[in-house]
């Protein structure tokens, strides 16, 4: 019986380390509450999409979105965009990011 390899060979990908994150932050639930109702923000992510019939099929805790949510991260960091992980709820819980343009938060 021949038996499948079960790991896939990926090309390396560097995530940037979560203490070297110098564009990522943590709100309070008074600084959430005032960027929600007065600032400028979009949601994020780099979970499963739905219109995509091979990703239809996976599971949303699958490696492969694991490893997307990094790169989107590293990318937003990358940017310098400012940002904040959140939990995004579309057909189920993922993984996203609240990206702001200013997190100046008065």
């Amino acid at each position: 019986m021949v038996e499948k390899s079960k790991s896939k060979e990926k090309s390396p990908v560097h995530h940037i380390k979560d203490e070297d994150l110098k564009h990522s932050r943590k709100l309070n639930h008074g600084e959430l509450v005032k960027l929600l109702r007065k600032g400028h923000y979009s949601i994020i992510s780099a979970g499963r999409n739905g219109n995509n019939d091979k990703e239809k099929s996976m599971r949303p805790d699958d490696l492969a979105f694991r490893d997307r949510h990094l790169q989107l991260r590293d990318a937003l960091e990358e940017s310098g965009m400012n940002h904040t992980e959140v939990v995004g709820h579309y057909d189920s819980e993922e993984p996203s990011f609240l990206s702001c343009t200013t997190v100046e938060v008065v």
